[in-house]
């Protein structure tokens, strides 16, 4: 083998995972269609949030084009699995029905994307939710009133139930004992 091979079986390639997006890793929902949004540079997909909904491009053609230049697609090939997820919409633009099912209002034109620096708010977390007394700790026990309180020896019932400290006890009675003999 010259160099070259050795350097190509030495080479091993990263087995990509699906599952890891960014550091995080999606949870992958069971079953169902998978939708994806057609938004340049949105990851939303149906496999990895159920929170989002999909929603197909407008019937209207003048709508239709105002969606395209919102969403900088010009010359897009829009197909009826052609969708843009809730993401993209103001949460006035999507109304919700009593089933849960969620849809567009009749003039809803996608307008947060990642170029136009918006972001969803992120999460506090556990700790910044959690409310916490604003009031001094209570003080604990005076420090300077301690009881004294005196160890009284427990007889021993069995030798199975003797603890280190008792064993050097019992030899040391038992050396004084062995003496007097």
């Amino acid at each position: 083998m010259n160099q070259n091979e050795q350097m190509r079986a030495v080479t091993v390639r990263k087995k990509k995972n699906n599952n890891v997006r960014d550091g995080y890793k999606l949870q992958k929902v069971v079953g169902g269609s998978n939708e994806h949004c057609c938004v340049p540079l949105c990851t939303g997909s149906s496999r990895y949030n159920t929170e989002l909904s999909f929603h197909r491009f407008p019937k209207h053609t003048g709508h239709r084009t105002q969606w395209l230049h919102k969403i900088r697609r010009t010359g897009f090939t829009i197909t009826p699995h052609t969708k843009v997820c809730s993401r993209h919409f103001t949460k006035d633009q999507i109304r919700t029905t009593a089933k849960g099912r969620r849809f567009l209002t009749a003039n809803a034109i996608p307008t947060l994307f990642e170029w136009n620096a918006y972001s969803n708010k992120t999460r506090a977390g556990v700790w910044e939710r959690r409310t916490r007394p604003t009031s001094s700790p209570e003080p604990g026990p005076a420090e300077t009133e301690e009881e004294i309180v005196d160890m009284v020896p427990m007889p021993i019932d069995h030798d199975y139930v003797v603890y280190g400290f008792m064993i050097d006890d019992l030899w040391s009675i038992s050396m004084v004992y062995i003496y007097d003999l």
